[in-house]
Order: structure tokens, then C-alpha cells, then sequence
């Protein structure tokens, strides 16, 4: 009667439920030269010295082989971890990919991303699988949050700043839930919705979601239902060309400085599935290109390049901006990224975390600043 009681109290003060299931599994990430004895079977926040992971809780993480997961937990087996590759379905297919179930190994897990510029290198702790009839798992809640529409939102919890915070999707963005009420909902007029697809030639900006061949304009992107705020995306598959006039504004202070910090954290939950254009080949930008995108192949900026995501090769006239940049990166002044995979080639070049080289008058990354080259192939 006093376990149950205990139990119940816990579950109110935590909002934690454990499964009574003898098959359940647990697994708890032990700094070394802790000992197991030093915890509690209850502890639920995550510490420096130790911290259990729950189930249903999305965490940040970066593996040994430089990618990047956003996942929730969805099962412990022995050994085995399964991470969900998004959110849910919604942020998915704002991502132009599919929600799948990856199985993972502990081992192959560097960095769990806690707070803004911290992480916890696990290297540097023992994992203990165990199996128990004490499961652990921080549950949804469902809640209406707007005044004009009676969806209940899931509402999720998230590692951060070594606690629990709760998020949320509307339309396939991540949310902080603060607590309170929210203002009405934005509505999508029901003649703005669907998947429209262009072939062979195309311009931008425009209202359409995907055009495969070619596209042409200023710059790329998607304007449909812009008038809600509520921005659709673009995805080119071929050979966009554009002449963005916003680039020369943009020098004024984006050459230099980007008002977003280098930040993984801040990268994983605000940036990386919430790109509102996709270039997939080649993006030819006379003056460079600017804004929420990522691109895949080759890129060539006249100018100016401050986008989120690089894949490939990447030529710029004079700075180069992303948070992931991985493959080949040219600028004739500055290349920066908060991670980088590959080679950054420029006078100045600077990332805080790099495998690969970089060439240049001035390397800055994770481990150390040095003239002409630098690299950095571990943490």
C-alpha cells in the first residue's frame, strides 16, 4: 500500500509513469567513476554524473559518424534503443521524408546536445541495460490550445537544459508550450491547400510546392498562404538560377555576423526541419543565396551564401554560412558553420565541430585555432 501510494505521488510531482511489465527495459548512462549505488531507481532528471533515458521523450544527438537526430524514444530492448527520425508524420512531411523507427546502438551515440553550447560527451560514461518491472516513460498530454480550434494538441516532453520541457506541432512546426493560452489559430482557406508540381521550367518566387527541371527568378521560394504567416514550402530538383538583390543588403552584416548562435541544440529544434526551400543538383546564384534552405550538389554563390544546410560542393565569391555544411567548401574570404564534415578552403575559416581539414590564413574549430591548416578528426 505505501509502494503505490509512494508511486502515485511521484507520477503527480513528475508526471513520470513506470510499466509494471516485467519485459520492460531500462538503460542508465553512469558517468565513470560513479557507481551504480549512487542512484536512485527513480531519478528522472538527467544529471552531468548520470541519467536515465525515458521513453516518449525527444532528445538531440549527434552520432560517431557526424549525422544528426532529433528523435523520440519509443522503446528500450536490450542493447537496443529505437528513436523515431521526427516528431511525428507532421514534421516529416514538412521535410519532404517519411516518419521511420531507426534501431541504435549506444555506442554509436557521441554527443547528446542539453542545453544552448553545452553537450554531453558519452564517451564518458558506462551504460548499464537492465531489465525491470520499473519502466520508465514521461507520457503525452492532450490539451486544446486555441480559442478556435477544438484539436488537442499533443503535448510532449523534450530534454533540455537538463529537464523537461514540453513541445508541440502545429503544421508541422515545433513549439515551446509555456503554459498558457494561446490566440486564435490561423485558418488555411481551403483553395490554398494541396501539392502543386511544375515540370520542365518554372519561376520564383512562386506558389507551387515542387518544381522538377528548371527554375528561374530572383530567389526560390514558396509564397503560398504567405499572407497567414503560414509559409508552404519549395523543393527544386534540377538546375535553379537566380539573382537575389536581398544579397547586397545582406552584406551590410551577414558577411561577418549571423544573428543565430552556434548552436547545435538551437540547430536540432528551430532549423533543421523547418527549411522552406530544398534544392536538390545545381543553384546557380549570380549574387548568392539567403534565407531557409538547404542544398544538395552543386552550389555556386556569386557573393554571398547564408543558408542553412550545404551538402556537396559549395564555391563562394566571399563568405560562405551555414549550420551543416558537409562535402567541399570554397569562399575567397570566410567559410562558417557551427558542423562541418569535409573541407573548408578560405582565408578565414571557423566551426566548432569539424571532421575534416581546413586551409586557410585562419582556422578556428573545436580543438584548437592554427595558421594555414588545421583539422580535427575526434573530439
Amino acid at each position: 500500500m505505501k509502494k503505490n501510494a509512494f508511486i502515485i505521488l511521484m507520477i503527480f510531482l513528475t508526471g513520470q509513469v513506470w510499466s509494471q511489465s516485467k519485459e520492460a527495459w531500462t538503460v542508465l548512462f553512469i558517468e565513470k567513476g560513479q557507481t551504480l549505488e549512487e542512484y536512485s531507481s527513480y531519478m528522472h532528471l538527467v544529471r552531468p554524473t548520470g541519467f536515465y533515458l525515458y521513453e516518449n521523450c525527444t532528445y538531440n544527438m549527434t552520432f560517431i559518424n557526424g549525422q544528426n537526430l532529433t528523435g523520440r524514444l519509443v522503446k528500450v530492448s536490450q542493447d537496443t534503443l529505437f528513436f523515431t527520425n521526427f516528431f511525428n508524420q507532421n514534421v516529416a512531411l514538412k521535410a519532404h521524408s517519411s516518419l521511420d523507427t531507426l534501431p541504435v546502438s549506444c555506442k554509436t551515440i557521441e554527443t547528446m546536445h542539453m542545453r544552448t553550447g553545452s553537450k554531453l560527451i558519452l564517451r564518458n560514461y558506462n551504460i548499464s541495460f537492465q531489465k525491470d518491472s520499473v519502466g520508465r516513460i514521461f507520457p503525452s498530454s492532450y490539451k486544446k490550445l486555441f480559442k478556435n480550434d477544438t484539436t488537442l494538441y499533443e503535448l510532449a516532453p523534450y530534454f533540455v537544459n537538463y529537464n523537461i520541457h514540453t513541445i508541440f506541432e502545429v503544421e508541422g512546426n515545433l513549439y515551446y508550450y509555456n503554459g498558457r493560452a494561446l490566440l486564435n489559430k490561423p485558418l488555411i482557406p481551403e483553395n490554398s491547400l494541396g501539392y502543386t508540381t511544375k515540370n520542365f521550367l518554372w519561376f520564383i518566387p512562386n506558389e507551387v510546392e515542387e518544381i522538377n527541371g528548371i527554375a528561374v527568378g530572383a530567389w526560390a521560394e514558396n509564397f503560398k498562404n504567405d499572407e497567414i504567416n503560414e509559409r508552404d514550402s519549395l523543393l527544386i530538383n534540377g538546375l535553379n538560377i537566380e539573382v537575389n538583390p536581398l544579397i547586397l543588403f545582406s552584406l551590410v552584416a551577414g558577411v561577418w555576423y549571423h544573428s543565430f548562435p552556434d548552436s547545435l541544440e538551437y540547430y536540432n529544434l528551430k532549423v533543421k526541419n523547418y527549411y522552406s526551400t530544398t534544392k536538390n543538383g545545381v543553384n546557380l546564384s549570380i549574387l548568392g543565396s539567403f534565407g531557409s534552405e538547404r542544398i544538395n550538389g552543386v552550389n555556386i554563390a556569386g557573393i554571398n551564401n547564408v543558408v542553412d544546410k550545404i551538402c556537396g560542393v559549395s564555391i563562394t565569391g566571399i563568405n560562405n554560412f551555414a549550420y551543416i555544411t558537409k562535402g567541399l567548401n570554397i569562399s575567397l574570404i570566410r567559410n562558417r558553420s557551427t558542423l562541418t564534415r569535409g573541407v573548408q578552403l578560405g582565408l578565414f575559416n571557423k566551426t566548432m565541430d569539424l571532421r575534416g581539414v581546413q586551409i586557410g590564413l585562419w582556422n578556428k574549430n573545436g580543438k584548437r585555432s592554427l595558421p594555414f591548416i588545421n583539422w580535427q578528426f575526434g573530439q
